[in-house]
């Protein structure tokens, strides 16, 4: 029996959050999200353009995405910018 090659499928769920001056929770948080599901999940942390150079740091090495705002937005503003990068299999995204 030839074993089947499995491809890892894309993600229909999405974690979005929002950072201002939060590295010092963020970590914790990203350190989280991979025992909320089974299954693979986009994650995207929206910088509303703070000078905290450890929230980029934190993103990458938690492999989520990490999206710079050129001024901040606010929370629903950079929610929304955060949003429209998702991928077109994200059928949820939990914010």
């Amino acid at each position: 029996m030839t074993p089947t090659l499995r491809h890892p499928s894309p993600p229909v769920v999405a974690v979005v959050t929002v950072s201002f001056s939060s590295a010092d929770v963020l970590e914790g948080f990203l350190s989280s999200v991979p025992a909320a599901s089974g299954d693979p999940l986009a994650v995207i942390v929206a910088d509303n353009r703070t000078d905290d150079t450890d929230v980029e740091r934190l993103v990458q090495a938690a492999s989520a995405t990490y999206l710079s705002l050129d001024r901040n937005y606010g929370y629903g503003g950079a929610m929304n910018a955060a949003v429209h990068t998702l991928p077109g299999s994200v059928e949820w995204v939990l914010i």
